[in-house]
């Protein structure tokens, strides 16, 4: 029946939405996420799970609209939907049986073959008691009764016969009245629909971009370094900046707060981080033939030396990147 298939279809659609749920909002990421720090990428994570709160409510909202046809409807030939009605009406030929050419005579009809089916049997058991009774008494009664319990089975039988019929025709009709009112509860609110698909949709997609995406000012993903092989340290969040404090990293710093360093050793992963080293500095020594700056007139204080330290490079805290190579190409003109 067309809405016991419109009910199926409700299931699989339910189904599909929790899936989709589980699937874009659940543990396991659509795409891969870089690790995140509530306490670093506050934002990012406040925006994500705005995002996702908003898809969820989407979903939610078209799982309980879809969920709504899952509901028992009442339906029979007296409170049928007022268009279904009409359109009946318009052409019984195409729903009724041909003795019928309105729903409310279609309704009629039912109604007293269902009395003749119940009053007929008992009507010829009546008639075959008198004929019983008057078969000794008076032949004339008796075939009278015989003729007359005849004549009401023949009837009841054609009775049956178009009671299956219309009892056929009344559950059809039932059965469009039940989809019809269904598939009112989708036509009635789309409004809603593209409301929690526009939500579901932009929520589920926020999310996984905005714990997927770098939060704003890191670096791109670094080219993996080798042993004994230069490359650009940076780091970002308060345990890098503790480190540059406490270390004076300050000083090693080159072009874009980064400091040169050299790889010793490890794979740059959690379990085996880079092992690094500063290329330490010193202050410039004064020349012995450089006059003494008089006591009294004010100096420009130097700048510290880079110090020389070996440490592990902790990849959640710092980022190594390779130089690129580049070539130079110097061009002497002879005079």
């Amino acid at each position: 029946m067309a809405s016991a298939e419109l009910r199926s279809t409700a299931k699989w659609v339910i189904t599909a939405l929790a899936a989709v749920a589980t699937v874009v909002f659940g543990a396991g990421p659509v795409v891969s996420r870089p690790s995140l720090d509530f306490h670093d990428d506050a934002l990012q994570l406040v925006i994500a799970g705005v995002l996702g709160v908003a898809g969820l409510i989407g979903i939610g909202m078209l799982i309980f609209g879809v969920s709504k046809v899952l509901l028992p409807v009442e339906v029979s030939l007296d409170n049928l939907p007022a268009d279904l009605v009409e359109k009946i009406d318009s052409a019984p030929e195409s729903v009724l049986p041909a003795d019928a050419h309105s729903l409310r005579e279609f309704r009629d009809q039912l109604a007293a073959y269902r009395v003749a089916a119940v009053e007929l049997p008992d009507k010829a058991e009546d008639a075959d008691q008198r004929a019983a009774d008057a078969y000794d008494k008076d032949p004339a009664v008796h075939a009278a009764a015989t003729q007359e319990a005849r004549e009401l089975r023949n009837a009841y039988d054609d009775v049956a016969a178009n009671l299956a019929l219309y009892e056929s025709v009344r559950t059809d009709v039932i059965d469009r009245g039940a989809y019809t009112k269904l598939s009112q509860v989708f036509s009635g609110k789309q409004g809603v629909w593209i409301a929690g698909a526009l939500m579901a949709g932009i929520g589920g997609l926020g999310f996984q971009l905005a714990l997927t995406s770098s939060p704003s000012g890191s670096e791109p993903a670094a080219k993996a370094a080798a042993v004994n092989q230069v490359a650009m340290l940076s780091g970002s969040g308060a345990r890098a900046t503790q480190f540059w404090t406490t270390y004076g990293l300050k000083a090693c710093e080159t072009t874009g707060g980064q400091v040169p360093v050299l790889v010793t050793g490890g794979e740059g992963t959690a379990d085996s981080p880079y092992v690094v080293q500063t290329l330490p500095s010193k202050v410039q020594a004064v020349p012995s033939n450089v006059p003494t700056v008089p006591s009294n007139v004010p100096t420009v204080p130097s700048e510290p030396a880079c110090p020389a330290l070996t440490f592990n490079a902790d990849p959640e805290v710092f980022a190594l990147v390779v130089p690129k190579r580049q070539e130079i190409t110097i061009t002497v003109k002879k005079k």
